[in-house]
């Protein structure tokens, strides 16, 4: 199937969503392992990848997206949208496992990596500042970050997001007029220091539901459609109607951090 077929396909927001109802538990396995186990520095040191940062200036959707291209499963993709049942398809095909997508970081490809910490950055970003690193940025370059208070944000979860493009212009501005505070909370970013406080009680379900609000997908998916997708992220002692309130509360806190 040429490939520009299989882009459409999966670029549609509807069709997106389809491969992420199958495809969740393994993205938050592999954020898991980003987050919790870094790489053994000697390995580290014998990768050849491309830098991440310039991810950030992208929406988390085509982030991913494009994870799915460089790891060679736009066939496996085509192949399920193609299918009655694309979602049952993609099950059927992860036994053995899907190529790239398995142990980390042991046997991925490095060619996926880049994309992934992204992800997981974007995921840190949501959990510590209640927006994600693409906002972010967008709000230093349509309003401004005088104080660096934005900007530091941005560092604090990756310091590689110095090297955006809207980050440098800053950076030399302050030079130029010598802002001082806006250097400083430069400074300060770069230390390494303890993660800030979580703003949410479950991480998982936050990310989950913000990739549906991403996609353009959470107002459309039923209630039970989305307590079947993301129940495994909220305790089972709890009940469904509490888990549905869980879900609005986070769509009200992510919605109102976009303006």
């Amino acid at each position: 199937m040429p490939f520009s077929r299989f882009n459409s396909n999966l670029t549609k927001p509807e069709n997106l969503d389809k491969f992420l109802v199958a495809f969740l538990p393994d993205l938050f396995e592999m954020i898991d392992d980003f987050r919790t186990k870094p790489l053994d520095p000697i390995k580290a040191s014998t990768l050849t990848m491309e830098a991440w940062y310039p991810y950030y200036e992208k929406p988390l959707s085509a982030t991913i997206l494009d994870m799915f291209k460089i790891s060679g499963m736009a066939e496996l993709v085509a192949n399920a949208f193609q299918s009655d049942d694309p979602e049952e398809y993609i099950k059927q095909q992860k036994s053995p496992p899907i190529p790239h997508l398995s142990k980390i970081p042991t046997t991925i490809s490095p060619k996926i990596i880049p994309s992934l910490i992204a992800i997981a950055k974007t995921f840190d970003s949501i959990l510590y500042n209640k927006a994600p690193l693409h906002n972010l940025i967008a709000q230093i370059r349509l309003n401004g970050d005088f104080d660096g208070s934005i900007t530091r944000k941005i560092l604090s979860v990756d310091r590689t997001a110095i090297h955006c493009s809207v980050i440098q212009k800053k950076i030399q501005q302050a030079e130029l007029v010598k802002n001082t505070k806006f250097l400083n909370n430069i400074a300060n970013a770069m230390y390494i220091s303890k993660n800030p406080k979580e703003c949410y009680r479950y991480p998982k379900l936050l990310f989950a539901v913000f990739l549906l609000l991403d996609l353009q997908q959470y107002q459309i998916m039923s209630e039970e459609e989305r307590y079947n997708l993301l129940c495994n992220y909220y305790p089972k002692d709890l009940s469904p109607r509490s888990f549905h309130q869980e879900c609005n509360r986070i769509k009200n806190s992510l919605t109102t951090q976009k303006r």
